[in-house]
C-alpha cells in the first residue's frame, strides 16, 4: 500500500508536466499567437492577472509581443497592444471580431446580450444602431438640444460662484452636472441636487444608479470557469443585478407612462412642436409608425445605456483634464489666453467656438490620449477563425485591445507620460486614426463620440474662461489607475484674479453686455435649489471626533474657609489645553401621546427674543417650519404664529441659484409633500434656535421654513410645525452638525401606552449596556434604515422570506408615522401569527368605520373586571376556566395574553417588542384592543411607525451608521438615566471665589443618575482641576488619594490616578474608583452615593490642596472577563489535581513494575544450570 501511494505521488507530477509540455508544444503548432508559460489546468492565464488589468496586459505584452493568447479559465482571449494589430482588428477583421462575448454582466444589464452594447452583429444590433446615429444622436439631434447643454453649464458656473475661495470636489460636481444634462435631454427632467421634478423618482434613480455601478465593478469567475456558475457560485451576484436591473426597468417604464400621458394630454401638435422634444418624445413618435422596431424594451435600453455610457465617461474625462491643468498651470493659462482671444469677454462660450479653439481640442484629446475611459474598451469576440498579426485565431476568441497601450506607447508618442497638448498641433486626425481611439473604431466604436466631445468641450472651456483656478495644496492633483484619487480644487474670487473679472462677470445674473446671457442667467438662475449646497457642506465628510458629556459637574461658586484670585479665562483655556474637546447636548422633553395625537412633540424657540412652538419631531422630514404670521391658509394652531418682524435676529434666506425663489424674486422657498398628501409650503429664513433652558447647548442660528400654506393633516393638527431630523442640508442635524456644535447621533425616547412623554437629545450619548445594534445605510435611502431579516411571534419566525423585509427602501424608521405598514406577505404573516396566539379572544370592529381595523374584546370564555392583577382558577360545570382579572388600563398584564415579538436584524441581534408595540386602545371598547400594525398596499418598504419603539431609547448613530435599540421606561428617562439628566449652564465666577471643602451644588444641579439593577457599575472616572497659591507647593497624590477615599469612604486601593498633569499652580487630574478586590463591580447603592457626592462638590479636602473643580463625570460598566478569565481559578484547580492523580498513577505503575521485574529475576526454574562462581577463600 505504501509503495503504491509513493508512485501515485510520483506520478501526478510527472503526469502534469507531461501536459504542460504537450498543450505548449500543440499551441505552437497552431500557430497561436506567442503565450506565456505555463499555462495551469482550469485557472489558465488567470494567475498572471492584477489590478489595474490594462497594466498587467500591458507588461505581458512587453514580454510577449504586441499580440498575445491567453486563457482566462476556460477561454481563449487575444490581447492586442499595438496600432497595427488593433487596425487589421477593426478594418480587416471587423465584421469577424463584430460579435460579443456572453457574460453575466451582459445577461443582466444587457437585455440578455439583446442592447446595443451587448447583442452581437446581427439585425437586433443593425437596427439598435440606425436608431442611435439617425435619430437619437444625429448632428441635427444634438443640434436642437444644444440649449439644454447650454442651460446645465451656465448653472454649473453660477453655483460655482457661490463658492468663491473654497475647497470643491469636482468629482461630485461632475457627476452631477453629466448625469443632469443626460437626464434632460432624454426625459426632460433632473434626478441630481435638491431642484427635481420628483423628490421620490430622483431618490430612488440615485439609489438605482449607485447600486449598478456598484455591481457593474464585481468580477464575476463563473464567465472564465463555468464549473463555479454551475455549482451556484454567481447565483447571488445574478440576483442582485437583476434585481437591480428590473428596479432600473420599472422607473425607466414609468417614464415612459409620463410621456405618453403627456402626449395625450398635449393635442395642439403646434404647443408639443413649438418647444424642444426629448430623446424619449422622439422613439415614442416613432413608435407609433414602427410599434415593433421601437418597443417598449428598446426604448428602455437605449435609455438606460444613454444614462450609463454618456455620464460616468464624459464625468471621468473632465475631471482628469481639469486636475491635469491644475498640475501644469502654463497650459491652463495659454488655454486661458485662447479662450480671451477667439472668445472675448462680452459672452459665455459655446459649442460652436470649438472649432477656432484648436488648443483647447488639443488639451482634450491629450487627456484622452493619457487617461482614456475605457483602457480595454469593450471585449469583442470572433466570430469565425481569423489571421492577426500572422498568427491564427480561432473562432470564439474574445478580443481586448489595449488602447491604453497604444496612447502611451513611446514608439508612437514622444515622452508619453509628459501632458502636451502641443502633439496634437496641425496634425490630421487620420494620421493618429488608430494611435488615438478612446472610443473605439470600426463597426463596434461609440456612437456617442460626438456628443461626449461636445460635453467635454463646453463644460472644460467654460471653466476655464470663467475662473482662475489652483491647488488648495502643494501636492499635485490626480487620481490613480482610474481610481479617483483627485484632490480638492479651490475656486479663487474675481477680487484675487483681476485677469478673469470681465469675463467672470459676464455669467452674474447683472450681465448686460449679452442678450443670450442676460436671458440664460434668467433662466437658469433660479433652477437648482441645492445641487451645490447638499455638497458644499456635508456633515459626514467633517473629520472631527467628538463626545458628549456624560454627567457635567459645575464650577462651585463659592469656599466657606479661604479665598482666592481665580483667573477663570486662563483656567478655561488651560482646561482646554488639558481636556480633548467635546461637543454640546441638546437635551429636550418630548410631549403627548402617540395614538392621542398621533405624534411627539417637543418644544423649540425661535427668535430674538425667542417664540416658543410645538413641533413634531420627525425622523422623515428635512425641513424644520412653523407658521408665519402672513400665513392665510395656515390652520389654528396650539401656538401663536411666528412674526418675524418681533425677532431681531431675523434674516430672509435672499434668492440665489440654489434656491427656488419666490414670484418677486426675492426669498429662498421649500415645498414639501408627505405620504397621507398633506402639503406645507412657504419661505426660508435663518434665525436663531433655543433648545430650552434644561439643554446644555447654547442657542445657535439655523435656517428654517416659515409656512405661508399648508393643506391636509398638517392644516388641522394640533402641533405647530415639524422639526425635521432627516438627513438633508436643511435638517436641524445637519446644521448643528455642520457647525461642530453636536456630534453625528441623536437619540429618541417615547413613552409607553397611555403615558407619552420621554426624552430626545440631538447629540452623541453613551450606549448603555445591552443596546442592540443595526446597520443603517445611509447610501440606500434618505431614511433611517436597518437591516431586519426575520420577525418571531412567541419565539416561532414567521414563514417568509428573509429578503420581504428588504424590498424598495428596506425597514425604515420615522417617527413622524404613527403605526407601522408592513409588506403585504409580511402583514398576513404576522396577523395569523398573532390571531393564532390569542383565538380565544373576541373579534371585534374597530373603533373607526372607515378602516377594517382587528380589533380583540375580553368577551366570551375571558372576563376583564377592575379587580386588580392576578389570576384565578375555577370549575364550571365540571369544566377548568381560567379567567384572567386585571385592569384593563394596566398595560403591564398585555403580555400575559399577547405573544411576545422580537425583531431580529442581519447579524442575529434581536431587540424584543411587548404588546404596547404592537396594539393600540381600542378608543370605544373599554378593555379592547387593535392591531397597531398595517398593510402598506403595494409598496414593499417596511415602514416602522413610532409604535414600534414606545418605551424604547432609540439612538440614531449616524456618524458610525448605526441604530441602537435599549428598552426602557422612557417616561422615567429623563430624570433618571445619567446621560439624559439637565444641565443647566454654569453660573459666572466673580473675580475672588472661596475654596470649599463644602462645595454648595449651583441651582437646578442634575439629579442624582438612576442605576437600575440591570446596570453594573464596574469603574467611575472624574476630571479634577486644583489650584494652589503658591507655585513652590508640590502637591502629594498618594495623600490627596487617601483623602478622596475617606471622603467618598471607599478603600484607597480602590482610588487610582489615571492621568496627571501639572503646572505652576494649576493640576489637572483624572482619578478612577474601581470595585474593591473582593467584587467585579461597584454596588449601585455605592456607586449612587459617590456619584450624589461628586456632583454636590461634597469632598471635605484640607485647605493645602487649594481650591478644586469637578468637571467631568464617567460611569462605565465592568469589563467583560475572558472565558480564561473568569474559570482561571478553577483551571488551575483541576490542573493541579489532575497533575497530583497523573503523577500518583504514574508513580504507583513504576513501582508495581520494578517489583514485578525483581520478582521476575530472582526466579530460577529447577534443573537450570547457573554460572560457576568462584570460591572466595575463608
Amino acid at each position: 500500500m505504501a509503495m503504491a501511494m509513493g508512485a501515485l505521488f510520483l506520478y501526478i507530477p510527472l503526469f502534469l508536466v507531461l501536459y504542460l509540455l504537450t498543450k505548449h508544444f500543440l499551441h505552437n503548432i497552431r500557430n497561436l499567437p506567442p503565450t506565456p508559460f505555463p499555462s495551469l489546468p482550469i485557472l489558465g492565464h488567470l494567475h498572471l492577472l492584477n489590478k489595474p488589468i490594462y497594466r498587467a496586459l500591458y507588461n505581458i505584452s512587453n514580454r510577449y509581443g504586441p499580440v498575445v493568447f491567453l486563457r482566462l479559465g476556460s477561454r481563449s482571449v487575444l490581447i492586442v497592444s499595438s496600432a497595427s494589430a488593433a487596425e487589421e482588428c477593426l478594418t480587416k477583421n471587423d465584421i469577424i471580431f463584430a460579435n460579443r462575448p456572453r457574460l453575466l454582466l451582459s445577461k443582466c444589464f444587457g437585455y440578455n446580450n439583446t442592447n446595443l452594447v451587448w447583442s452581437s452583429y446581427g439585425d437586433i444590433w443593425r437596427n439598435l444602431r440606425r436608431i442611435c446615429t439617425v435619430e437619437i444622436l444625429s448632428t441635427h439631434r444634438l443640434h436642437m438640444l444644444s440649449v439644454v447643454r447650454f442651460e446645465e453649464v451656465r448653472s454649473l458656473i453660477q453655483r460655482l460662484l457661490k463658492r468663491e475661495n473654497q475647497v470643491v470636489n469636482m468629482k461630485h460636481v461632475f457627476f452631477d452636472l453629466s448625469f443632469n444634462l443626460m437626464l434632460r435631454m432624454i426625459v426632460g427632467k433632473r434626478f441630481y441636487g435638491d431642484d427635481v421634478d420628483d423628490v421620490e423618482e430622483a431618490k430612488l434613480f440615485r439609489e438605482l444608479q449607485a447600486k449598478s455601478s456598484h455591481l457593474s465593478g464585481k468580477s464575476n469567475m463563473g464567465d472564465f470557469i463555468p464549473l463555479m456558475s454551475w455549482l451556484g457560485f454567481d447565483s447571488t451576484l445574478e440576483k442582485e443585478m437583476m434585481d437591480c436591473q428590473n428596479g432600473r426597468d420599472a422607473l425607466m417604464q414609468s417614464l415612459i407612462e409620463q410621456h405618453r400621458r403627456r402626449r395625450i394630454v398635449e393635442i395642439d401638435d403646434s404647443f408639443r412642436d413649438g418647444r424642444k422634444k426629448t430623446l424619449i418624445e422622439v422613439l415614442l413618435e416613432l413608435q407609433e409608425s414602427e410599434p415593433e422596431q421601437y418597443n417598449d424594451e428598446t426604448i428602455r435600453g437605449l435609455m438606460l445605456l444613454m444614462l450609463v455610457a454618456g455620464t460616468e465617461t464624459s464625468g471621468s474625462i473632465m475631471e482628469w483634464a481639469l486636475s491635469l491643468l491644475l498640475n501644469h498651470p502654463e497650459i491652463l493659462k495659454k488655454a486661458q489666453i485662447e479662450i480671451d482671444n477667439q472668445v472675448g469677454n462680452q459672452r459665455p462660450i459655446e459649442e460652436s467656438d470649438m472649432a477656432r479653439l484648436p488648443y483647447l481640442r488639443g488639451i482634450i484629446n491629450e487627456t484622452l490620449r493619457m487617461y482614456p475611459p475605457a483602457p480595454l474598451l469593450v471585449p469583442h469576440e470572433s466570430s469565425q477563425d481569423c489571421s492577426v498579426g500572422g498568427y491564427h485565431v480561432p473562432r470564439g476568441t474574445m478580443l481586448y485591445i489595449n488602447i491604453w497601450a497604444i496612447q502611451n506607447d513611446p514608439k508612437i508618442w514622444a515622452h508619453p507620460k509628459e501632458f502636451d497638448p502641443d502633439r496634437f498641433n496641425d496634425v490630421e486626425s487620420e494620421k493618429y486614426k488608430f494611435n488615438l481611439m478612446p472610443f473605439g473604431l470600426g463597426r463596434r466604436g461609440c456612437p456617442g463620440e460626438g456628443l461626449g466631445l461636445r460635453m467635454i468641450g463646453l463644460v472644460l472651456g467654460s471653466l476655464i474662461q470663467c475662473f482662475e483656478w489652483e491647488r488648495p495644496t502643494e501636492e499635485l492633483a490626480g487620481r490613480a489607475f482610474h481610481r479617483v484619487l483627485s484632490a480638492p480644487i479651490s475656486v479663487i474670487s474675481p477680487s484675487s484674479a483681476p485677469s478673469r473679472t470681465a469675463h467672470r462677470h459676464t455669467m452674474s445674473p447683472t450681465c448686460d453686455n449679452s442678450y443670450s446671457a442676460i436671458v440664460f442667467c434668467c433662466l437658469v438662475g433660479f433652477n437648482l435649489l441645492g445641487m451645490i449646497l447638499s455638497s458644499s457642506v456635508d456633515s459626514r465628510d467633517l473629520d472631527y471626533q467628538q463626545r458628549p458629556v456624560l454627567l457635567p459637574l459645575y464650577i462651585s461658586p463659592t469656599n466657606s474657609t479661604h479665598r482666592r484670585v481665580f483667573d477663570r479665562d486662563h483656567r478655561l483655556r488651560h482646561l482646554q489645553n488639558l481636556v480633548k474637546p467635546h461637543s454640546s447636548n441638546a437635551r429636550m422633553r418630548l410631549h403627548d401621546d402617540l395614538l392621542t395625537n398621533g405624534y411627539y412633540t417637543t418644544r423649540l424657540w425661535i427668535g430674538t427674543p425667542p417664540q416658543e412652538f410645538a413641533l413634531i419631531v420627525d425622523t422623515g422630514s428635512t425641513v424644520t417650519y412653523v407658521p408665519c404670521s402672513n400665513c392665510v391658509e395656515c390652520g389654528n394652531h396650539q401656538d401663536p404664529r411666528f412674526q418675524p418682524e418681533l425677532s431681531s435676529t431675523y434674516q430672509p434666506v435672499k434668492c440665489n441659484v440654489d434656491c427656488n425663489c419666490d414670484e418677486n424674486g426675492v426669498q429662498c422657498t421649500y415645498e414639501r409633500r408627505y405620504a397621507e398628501m398633506s402639503t406645507s409650503s412657504g419661505v426660508l429664513a435663518e434665525d436663531v434656535m433655543s433648545f430650552g433652558k434644561e439643554s446644555e447647548l447654547v442657542p445657535q442660528r439655523a435656517v428654517f421654513g416659515c409656512e405661508t400654506m399648508e393643506t391636509g393633516d398638517l392644516y388641522t393638527q394640533r402641533a405647530d410645525g415639524i422639526m425635521g431630523l432627516g438627513r438633508g442640508t436643511l435638517s436641524v442635524m445637519d446644521q448643528l452638525v455642520g457647525k461642530g456644535v453636536v456630534s453625528n447621533s441623536f437619540s429618541l425616547c417615547y413613552g409607553g401606552m397611555d403615558v407619552g412623554g420621554g426624552a430626545m437629545v440631538l447629540g452623541g450619548i453613551s450606549s448603555p449596556p445591552g443596546m442592540v445594534f443595526s446597520h443603517s445605510d445611509p447610501s440606500r435611502s434618505p431614511y433611517y434604515n436597518i437591516e431586519l431579516k426575520e420577525i418571531h411571534v412567541a419565539g416561532k419566525p414567521l414563514k417568509l422570506n428573509p429578503r420581504t423585509f428588504d424590498g424598495k427602501y428596506g425597514a425604515i424608521l420615522d417617527s413622524g408615522t404613527t403605526y407601522a405598514y408592513f409588506p403585504e406577505k409580511a402583514y398576513y404573516a404576522f396577523k395569523d401569527a398573532i390571531m393564532k396566539k390569542i383565538s380565544f379572544l373576541k373579534q371585534i370592529n374597530g373603533p373607526d368605520p372607515n378602516f377594517k381595523d382587528i380589533c380583540f374584546s375580553g368577551a366570551g370564555r375571558y372576563f376583564y373586571f377592575l379587580l386588580g392583577a392576578s389570576y384565578f382558577r375555577f370549575i364550571l360545570s365540571g369544566l377548568i376556566v381560567e379567567h384572567l382579572f386585571f385592569c384593563a388600563r394596566d398595560v403591564t398584564e398585555l403580555p400575559k395574553v399577547f405573544p411576545e415579538v422580537d425583531m431580529v436584524f442581519a447579524d442575529g441581534q434581536k431587540i424584543s417588542l411587548s404588546p404596547e408595540n404592537y396594539l393600540f386602545r381600542h378608543t370605544k371598547v373599554s378593555g379592547a384592543y387593535c392591531l397597531g400594525i398595517f398593510k402598506n398596499g403595494n409598496d414593499q418598504t417596511t415602514l416602522l411607525g413610532g409604535i414600534i419603539v414606545r418605551n424604547t431609547l432609540v439612538t440614531y448613530n449616524r456618524e458610525n451608521s448605526t441604530i441602537g435599540f435599549w428598552k426602557t421606561n422612557c417616561s422615567e428617562l429623563w430624570k433618571n438615566l445619567h446621560y439624559l439628566s439637565p444641565a443647566p449652564p454654569p453660573a459666572p465666577l466673580p473675580s475672588h471665589v472661596l475654596n470649599t471643602s463644602k462645595e454648595v451644588p449651583p441651582p437646578g444641579s442634575p439629579s442624582v443618575p438612576f442605576l437600575s439593577g440591570e446596570f453594573q457599575v464596574g469603574v467611575i472616572t472624574f476630571n479634577m482641576m486644583l489650584h494652589v497659591n503658591k507655585s513652590s507647593v508640590k502637591l502629594n497624590i498618594t495623600e490627596l488619594a487617601e483623602f478622596i477615599a475617606n471622603e467618598l469612604e471607599v478603600s484607597v486601593s480602590q482610588v487610582h490616578v489615571l492621568n496627571f498633569t501639572s503646572g505652576e499652580t494649576d493640576f489637572f487630574i483624572r482619578w478612577a474608583i474601581f470595585p474593591a478586590d473582593s467584587a467585579g463591580y461597584i454596588s449601585n447603592s455605592t456607586a449612587m452615593d459617590i456619584i450624589s457626592r461628586l456632583k454636590e462638590h461634597d469632598l471635605q479636602l484640607p485647605e493645602k490642596f487649594g481650591s478644586y473643580q469637578l468637571v467631568e463625570l464617567n460611569v462605565e460598566p465592568p469589563l467583560k472577563k475572558t472565558w480564561m478569565e473568569q474559570h482561571f481559578w478553577s483551571i488551575m484547580t483541576i490542573g493541579l489535581a489532575v497533575t497530583l492523580v497523573v503523577g500518583l498513577a504514574a508513580g504507583s505503575t513504576w513501582l508495581i513494575w520494578r517489583y514485578r521485574r525483581r520478582d521476575m529475576s530472582s526466579y530460577e526454574p529447577v534443573g537450570v544450570v547457573g554460572p560457576e562462581q568462584e570460591l572466595q577463600p575463608i
